[in-house]
């Protein structure tokens, strides 16, 4: 028992030893210099000041109020000589009405109901300038060619709206240098809206971000209605009317001698009729939407997503197209290449095509020509030849709605890898052709056929099969497949 008492007694001699000592290095440490202290801070603490959100935030909205009063500073083109009468040239006044808005700081340059004749372009050099007219009536008429009539060079948050821009002159061919308006450099935050391009169209070139074009009319032009190029990232076209375009309506283009791509593109609520081209092109760059857009009437293709070669350009990365309406592909004007409702080429990469009509086109209504691309729910209705060519491994065909096109509702012919569900294939071979079926897959291994329905209502029927699946289709799922109408064959003609 003495011996329990003596080593809890040294045991509590021990511990009384460890407080004393950690107090007392604890006060060393507390006692040391303010120098010492702040060496030791720096080994754990980052050198910069603290962020002083409060001061960010303030001098944000003194920047924003100093944006607001250079936006009530506004400049009258007729006091620096424009008249606006049709004749005399006003190139001078009214670049010195926009000079000055620079030399100021920014401010609105406005010019009144007139047709301004215009011998070289207007440029833009300076931040946070409003160039505007009193609506189409304030008309800039450029008599010289080839010319740009507005530039936008390098300046921030600058707006052109409410007049037209036009090609004064006849006769004339088709140059790079001949757009409406055109939008270069780091021309960050710019707005064009309620323009008329008669016979001019809108270029945004260089690597500018934050970019809008919406609500234009650009009509009768030799070259491309609106192009993107060179880089350009975060640029919205919403609402235009594009009629008469003399090469593609909207076109989206990167090309290899400028590394970066063309970036981050919303193509919606445009209404394009009658193109020379394609209604809309995405010739290389990445994630770009193309959305609720109407198109009537091209002389190709009426949306492209493509790898052009000829021209050097980028592959084309994560397009959208979804909810667009495409007639007519192929009947306006002298054909310049393929003629489909919709042509995704090799080259380009996951593509998503969701929710179209495609409808009484020339030629095919869907031709797909990239690995992985994604076709879900579409109308495809009318088209002079088949429905959809398939031309390329792992694609998913879903929902579709495929009737009344010229020949095959679908043609697949050495493909791998497809998944084609839920589709319904109606009346198609509306030409009467001999051999011709709903679906056609050749020579098509590890392919999905499930759950789709093909229907010939015609008497006597047009289609020689409902579905034809014959030649190598290893590892072939073919599972609840229906027949309606007055043709219910189905061929499978396998071979390993």
């Amino acid at each position: 028992m003495a011996s329990k008492n003596r080593n809890l007694f040294l045991l509590l001699i021990l511990l009384g030893l460890i407080l004393f000592t950690a107090r007392w290095f604890y006060g060393q440490i507390s006692e040391m210099s303010p120098i010492a202290n702040e060496s030791i801070l720096l080994e754990v603490k980052p050198k910069s000041k603290p962020v002083d959100n409060q001061s960010l935030i303030l001098r944000f909205e003194q920047k924003q109020q100093a944006a607001s009063e250079i936006a009530l500073k506004t400049l009258q083109v007729t006091d620096f000589g424009a008249v606006g009468n049709g004749v005399k040239d006003d190139t001078e006044a009214i670049q010195a009405a926009i000079d000055e808005a620079s030399e100021q700081g920014g401010g609105k340059v406005y010019l009144p109901k007139g047709i301004y004749i215009l011998k070289d372009s207007l440029v833009v050099r300076g931040d946070h300038i409003t160039l505007e007219g009193a609506g189409w009536e304030t008309e800039l008429r450029l008599i010289t060619h080839p010319e740009r009539v507005i530039t936008i060079q390098d300046a921030e948050a600058c707006i052109i709206r409410n007049l037209q821009v036009s090609l004064g002159v006849t006769g004339v061919e088709r140059n790079d240098q001949d757009e409406g308006i055109y939008v270069t450099g780091k021309s960050n935050g710019f707005l064009i809206e309620n323009i008329l391009g008669n016979g001019k169209g809108i270029m945004v070139r260089g690597e500018m971000s934050q970019g809008v074009i919406r609500s234009n009319t650009i009509r009768d032009t030799l070259a491309d209605g609106i192009h993107i190029t060179n880089g350009a990232d975060s640029i919205e076209i919403l609402d235009n009317i594009l009629e008469n375009t003399g090469d593609d309506a909207i076109a989206v283009v990167s090309y290899e001698t400028n590394q970066k791509l063309v970036h981050h593109i919303k193509i919606s609520g445009n209404q394009i009729t009658n193109s020379k081209a394609r209604g809309i092109a995405h010739v290389g760059g990445d994630d770009v939407s193309i959305w609720s857009n109407t198109i009537d009437g091209t002389s190709s293709s009426g949306i492209l997503v493509d790898q052009d070669l000829h021209f050097h350009t980028h592959p084309s990365y994560n397009t959208s197209i979804k909810d667009n309406t495409i007639s007519h592909a192929g009947t306006y004007g002298v054909k310049r290449g393929n003629q489909f409702g919709i042509e995704i080429s090799e080259g380009t990469f996951y593509v998503t095509i969701e929710h179209n009509i495609i409808q009484d086109g020339v030629f095919r209504g869907l031709s797909i020509g990239a690995k992985n691309t994604k076709v879900r729910f579409n109308q495809i209705l009318r088209n002079g030849e088949s429905g959809i060519q398939i031309d390329a491994d792992e694609v998913l065909l879903e929902g579709n709605q495929v009737e009344l096109n010229g020949k095959y509702g679908v043609y697949i012919k050495g493909k791998q890898g497809l998944k084609i569900i839920d589709n319904t294939w109606t009346n198609n071979n509306s030409l009467g052709q001999k051999a011709i079926d709903n679906m056609m897959v050749l020579d098509s291994d590890n392919t999905e056929i499930s759950r789709n329905t093909s229907v010939d209502t015609r008497s006597p029927a047009l289609i020689e099969r409902s579905y034809e699946v014959t030649g190598s289709c290893k590892k072939l799922i073919f599972d609840e497949n229906i027949s309606k109408g007055e043709q219910e064959n189905t061929s499978l003609r396998c071979t390993k």
